[in-house]
């Protein structure tokens, strides 16, 4: 009778085993042709956000409502905190993808990513494979396949993309990249495969162009270049009455421009990590640094060091006929580092003054360069810190109580965060030193005070944040 029992319950557990494999079966099937029609047949790029995964498989599919959270909740997500249990969303989304890919071969798109990522990392041709042999990831030969293809494809879907944006302000981007990856023991007769590259990109912002002619028939460059009576005339005039008044002072009468130490948290952490591109904080904080403007619009072999290493990266860029348009009538702003204004507005200047001769484009002078926001905000704070090193050094110690001296260079987060913290409590006491040493002229009173009353603001400044981010 005992032995009758035990065969019931075996056979009760065996019906349900049985049950629950057709119904993950079923959930499996619907789930790869779900992904299947969007991505294959729609050509869809695969899905990245967790969230988002679920709403298309649970829109297109209602039967697979809760099957992604059956998965996440078998991974007891109870026993983690909250940046563990997103991270493990996505591993689940993952798992999701992996097992459609395992059960049809043309849901592939998650594989090719992980593949391609690889691949751009350095990882090596075996390396891929092995991975693409335990089903994590495409084979190498899909990955160079599809590299191809992009290559092909880049250069027609920029001239569609800029077709679009004709009507709109276009900012050109230059810069050079450098790639010191290379192996201390070379295998051949190379000694070094440093690359050094230039990125040209554009951003395009939903505001309508600026003409190269004004209203008034007056061209956007001064036709003196530099106006040296113009210049002298604004310092006089607008400025030299304004350097007895401390920087602080001065933004205090300024509408537009907050105490960066009253800042609520989100513009804190905005102005903090202006210079910070850690893949971790746009994670954390993901409508910050958005790039659905900014359009690559090639990457070559330049050093840009040099006046013709500038003009040959820019009439790559100006040779295209649809750009050629775009510049008969507006002009193309120009942010850059100091050297990147400095050789195309020494291009500019030789082209007024040579004109043909100069074997410059006439186009040129449809560019406008200026010393990005970005880059003087940047420059400004790393001076500022390697001028006055000593103070922040102890300065860091004391208020992280660390041993270990301050970096020489440290990372811009923490420059950042250094010069924060020492103008927020300035703001607390400035009001009874000054009260205190009223016009003291020791000389080292008057060498902090400049740090804390001019310099340091004057690097917080709000305009910088936001030009650079715009």
């Amino acid at each position: 009778m005992f032995s009758k029992d035990i065969k019931i319950i075996f056979f009760i557990i065996y019906i349900d085993a049985v049950e629950f494999s057709n119904f993950f079966n079923n959930q499996i099937k619907r789930l790869t042709t779900v992904l299947y029609n969007y991505q294959h047949n729609e050509k869809n790029d695969p899905i990245n956000d967790p969230d988002k995964f679920v709403k298309i498989i649970e829109e297109r599919d209602p039967t697979l409502t809760g099957f992604f959270d059956m998965l996440f909740q078998s991974m007891n997500p109870s026993s983690k905190n909250s940046i563990t249990k997103e991270n493990l969303k996505r591993k689940v989304m993952i798992l999701c993808y992996q097992m459609a890919s395992l059960r049809n071969k043309h849901v592939s798109s998650a594989k090719n990513q992980i593949a391609l990522h690889m691949s751009n990392a350095g990882t090596s041709t075996s390396g891929i494979n092995t991975l693409a042999n335990l089903g994590f990831s495409s084979t190498y030969k899909t990955v160079s396949r599809e590299k191809d293809e992009f290559l092909s494809n880049h250069k027609d879907e920029f001239l569609k993309y800029l077709k679009k944006k004709t009507i709109s302000l276009i900012i050109l981007f230059i810069d050079d990249y450098h790639d010191i990856h290379q192996s201390q023991n070379p295998k051949n007769e190379n000694l070094s495969n440093v690359a050094h590259m230039a990125t040209i990109m554009i951003y395009t912002p939903n505001i309508p162009p600026l003409p190269y002619i004004s209203p008034l028939g007056e061209q956007v460059h001064n036709p003196m270049n530099v106006d040296v009576d113009l210049v002298t005339w604004a310092l006089q005039l607008e400025y030299m009455s304004k350097l007895g008044i401390s920087y602080n002072d001065q933004k205090s009468s300024w509408f537009c421009m907050a105490d960066s130490s009253k800042f609520t948290e989100e513009e804190t952490i905005n102005c903090l990590t202006v210079h910070t591109y850690d893949p971790d904080l746009q994670i954390a904080h993901p409508e910050y640094k958005k790039l659905d403007l900014l359009k690559l619009f090639d990457f070559i072999p330049q050093e840009l060091k040099s006046l013709d290493d500038y003009l040959q990266t820019i009439h790559h860029f100006i040779n295209s006929p649809t750009l050629n348009d775009y510049l008969s009538e507006n002009i193309i702003p120009v942010p850059a580092d100091y050297p990147g204004q400095y050789y195309i507005r020494k291009a500019i200047t030789l082209r007024r003054r040579y004109g043909d001769s100069s074997n410059i484009p006439e186009k040129i002078l449809h560019l406008v360069p200026l010393l990005g926001p970005l880059h003087v905000s940047l420059y400004t704070r790393e001076t500022t810190l390697k001028m006055y090193y000593q103070f922040f050094n102890i300065f860091y110690k004391e208020v992280f109580k660390k041993r270990k001296n301050l970096a020489m260079k440290p990372q811009p987060w923490m420059t950042d965060l250094l010069l924060y913290l020492t103008h927020s409590g300035w703001m607390i006491i400035r009001k009874i030193i000054l009260r205190k040493f009223k016009n003291n002229k020791d000389i080292e009173y008057i060498t902090f005070l400049d740090l804390f009353d001019n310099i340091i603001p004057a690097c917080l400044s709000t305009i910088f944040r936001l030009w650079s981010i715009t």
